[in-house]
């Protein structure tokens, strides 16, 4: 019975671990492996989440901001154009302007 114990579960004497974990471990394994590279990194500062979180919720408000000032350039670019030319107003400005030098009209 020991040596069928000793045969079937190894040296330890437990049972073989089963199937579905062999390629689990294998995983756990390759992202050892991947992950060991990063072993020197350092430690995030205590207060970093916090900041993160503060920097995360400032960049939204800024695009917030920035997509209602760009509904606002839209609407004066709109309003610019809906604007009418006056053509003769516009000729007799330039008709007026040798007046303004002389400083007839102001």
């Amino acid at each position: 019975m020991l040596a069928e114990r000793t045969h079937v579960g190894g040296a330890h004497g437990r049972d073989p671990a089963p199937s579905c974990a062999l390629p689990r471990l294998a995983a756990l394994r390759g992202i050892r492996e991947r992950l060991a590279p990063l072993a020197a990194v350092p430690e995030a500062p205590s207060g970093w989440a916090n900041e993160a979180a503060r920097a995360e919720k400032g960049e939204i408000e800024l695009d917030v901001q920035t997509q209602a000032v760009a509904e606002e350039v839209d609407r004066l670019v709109e309003e610019f154009k809906a604007i009418a030319v006056d053509e003769r107003a516009l000729r007799l400005s330039e008709q007026m302007e040798p007046l303004r030098s002389c400083a007839l009209v102001m």
